[in-house]
């Protein structure tokens, strides 16, 4: 469970399906989230992780994250270890920024 964010911001709570280092697929029923368009995801307590809508069938929506999901954040995910998560995403997140001009 988490929520996404997209650019008009609208903030709607899903359910993320097939998670792996390179997105997600989520149900947008709504039709909230368009092509092409760039998203903020909460995956549980973890994140935000940048995701563009990449695909779309019917209520069945593709999201590929911009930077792709570190293999050992996935796993502390998938296992339902939230805390773990986050501070890994967080410690993960501030070495990179420092490298670079955000």
């Amino acid at each position: 469970m988490g929520s996404y964010r997209t650019p008009r911001g609208v903030i709607c709570e899903v359910e993320f399906e097939d998670i792996s280092t390179g997105g997600c697929r989520v149900d947008d029923a709504a039709g909230r989230l368009r092509l092409g368009e760039y998203v903020q995801l909460m995956i549980g307590e973890a994140g935000p992780f940048t995701a563009e809508v990449a695909w779309r069938q019917s209520s069945r929506v593709g999201l590929e994250f911009s930077r792709a999901l570190p293999s050992h954040i996935l796993a502390k995910l998938c296992d339902g270890d939230w805390e773990e998560a986050v501070a890994t995403h967080d410690e993960t997140h501030y070495q990179s920024a420092s490298r670079r001009f955000i």
